[in-house]
C-alpha cells in the first residue's frame, strides 16, 4: 500500500524537488489463539501472530519476518486480568541490521470494579527497544450498551522518573 509522496528538503527546510520520494508498506500475517477456562480457578489465553513485512521508502527496500506473542490471565473471583505481549520478535535477519522491526514489551492490568458497577480501571507499561517507555492509566464507565465514557493519561519515561523522585 502506498503511503504517498513526500517532498525532500535540506536541513534549513528548502525544498529539493529532484530528491522527492514515495513510500509503501505491506504486512501479512497468520494468527493463532487458545483459551483455557477454569485452569486452577483462572482463565488463561495465549496467542501469537507470524507476520511478514515489506517496506519501500525512496530507494531503500527492506523485508522482514516477525512474530507477536501474548498471554492473558484472568481471575473471575477478583474481577482482575493481567496480560503481557512481546511485539515484533524478529525471526530472521532483516535485509539490513538497522532495518529490523523494533521490538517492544508491554504488561497490563485491568480491574472491573464490583462496587462501582459498570466501571473498569487499567494500567499498562510499554517498553520499546528504542525510545522511552510509557506508563498509561485509565478508566472506563459503561453508560449503556452503546456508550462508554473513557479517560486516561499517558506518562512518558522522563515524567515517571520525575514523579518517582518527588515521592
Amino acid at each position: 500500500f502506498s503511503a504517498g509522496s513526500f517532498e525532500a528538503t535540506d536541513p534549513e527546510g528548502v525544498r529539493i524537488p529532484a530528491e522527492d520520494f514515495s513510500a509503501g508498506f505491506v504486512e501479512a500475517g497468520v494468527a493463532w489463539a487458545y483459551r483455557w477456562d477454569d485452569l486452577a480457578g483462572y482463565n488463561l489465553s495465549v496467542g501469537t501472530v507470524g507476520k511478514g513485512i515489506a517496506a519501500d521508502i525512496g530507494d531503500y527496500r527492506s523485508n522482514g519476518v516477525g512474530m507477536d506473542m501474548g498471554v492473558q490471565a484472568s481471575d473471575p473471583s477478583r474481577n482482575l486480568r493481567i496480560g503481557a505481549v512481546v511485539k515484533n520478535l524478529n525471526l530472521e535477519p532483516a535485509d539490513h541490521e538497522e532495518a529490523k522491526m523494533p521490538m517492544s514489551v508491554a504488561v497490563g492490568l485491568a480491574y472491573h470494579s464490583s462496587t462501582l458497577r459498570k466501571s473498569q480501571f487499567f494500567v499498562d507499561w510499554n517498553s520499546p527497544k528504542y525510545g522511552a517507555y510509557t506508563l498509561r492509566l485509565g478508566g472506563e464507565y459503561r453508560w449503556n450498551k452503546d456508550f462508554n465514557l473513557r479517560a486516561g493519561y499517558r506518562f512518558l519515561e522522563n515524567e515517571v522518573v520525575h514523579l518517582y523522585q518527588k515521592l
